[in-house]
């Protein structure tokens, strides 16, 4: 995106549809071309993910009656979150910011207590 200043005015040259951040709510489509909006609107999305992911494990490792199908479920959850970062947002944000949220959600798949078989008789 280029932006010229005529008159204390700012006017928008070019704009390519490749740099921004597309998202829809409300079924209205929205293009944002602020870096910093958009690394806010990434963050404060995966934070909410995470946190869901979060209360996932946890409540996964409390339980005792945990089977593996719940297991595979919330590992199959983080495996999406993390195609999703690596697919949509990777573009958008620093290295460093993609690495954490990647390391972040290793350790969280980590976490999960996988339930020991019982031999029945």
């Amino acid at each position: 995106m280029k932006i010229r200043e005529v008159k204390n005015d700012f006017k928008i040259i070019e704009l390519n549809e490749e740099n921004g951040f597309k998202m829809q709510r409300n079924n209205l489509k929205i293009t944002i071309y602020d870096t910093e909006i958009i690394n806010n609107l990434i963050n404060k999305n995966l934070q909410k993910k995470y946190g869901h992911l979060l209360y996932l494990v946890a409540s996964l490792n409390d339980n005792s009656d945990t089977t593996d199908s719940d297991v595979f479920l919330v590992r199959n959850k983080i495996a999406e979150l993390r195609n999703i970062i690596i697919t949509k947002y990777a573009k958008f944000l620093t290295k460093n910011t993609l690495n954490k949220y990647l390391k972040m959600l290793l350790l969280l798949d980590e976490k999960i207590i996988v339930p020991k078989k019982t031999k029945s008789r």
